[in-house]
């Protein structure tokens, strides 16, 4: 965290300019001059805190930022022979990035296409998202009329009811 929040300068430029105002009031005959300084250096600081201690107990959560996911999801998509993503997952790992894909390709290839297709996909987000360091493409072959919605096991059952095609209740998985 100490490389992102000193390598915009901003908290630091303020605190040493409210140090030399300080330092300047004072000399010139303002005595409070120092310890309202001191109240702009606390805030600063505080602000520091407050955003620092937000982004940690993010990444302590593993949350990552939805552009993000968008972003992966966009690269994907543009891959050649990428039909449709279906899913993307990211998570923090340390200072790192590392995602989860599943790619649908096209129906009318052959059963050796989707790994190529997954291949490339892995590469491309590798080179176009920061600090993505791992990518792990899971492709699927789609089949004529597939559609994620009508054809997966994990919809609700023809007849209506709570429990989904490949018997596993609905709020189990949802």
């Amino acid at each position: 965290m100490s490389r992102s929040v000193h390598g915009t300068g901003g908290p630091d430029g303020l605190t040493s300019l409210a140090v030399v105002a300080g330092a300047i009031g004072v000399a010139v005959g303002i005595s409070r001059a120092d310890a309202v300084m001191g109240l702009v250096i606390t805030l600063a600081l505080l602000s520091v805190l407050r955003t620092t201690s937000r982004d940690i107990f993010r990444r302590l959560m593993v949350r990552v930022d939805p552009e993000l996911v968008e972003q992966v999801e966009r690269v994907l998509a543009g891959v050649e022979g990428v039909g449709q993503v279906e899913r993307v997952r990211i998570r923090w790992a340390g200072h790192q990035l590392q995602a989860e894909a599943t790619i649908v390709s096209g129906a009318q290839l052959t059963l050796a296409s989707p790994h190529a297709i997954a291949e490339l996909a892995h590469h491309q987000p590798l080179h176009e998202v920061p600090r993505l360091t791992d990518a792990l493409t899971t492709p699927i072959r789609g089949r004529k009329g597939w559609s994620p919605d009508t054809n997966s096991p994990h919809t609700t059952s023809p007849t209506g009811g709570d429990a989904t095609r490949c018997g596993m209740p609905r709020r189990a998985w949802n």
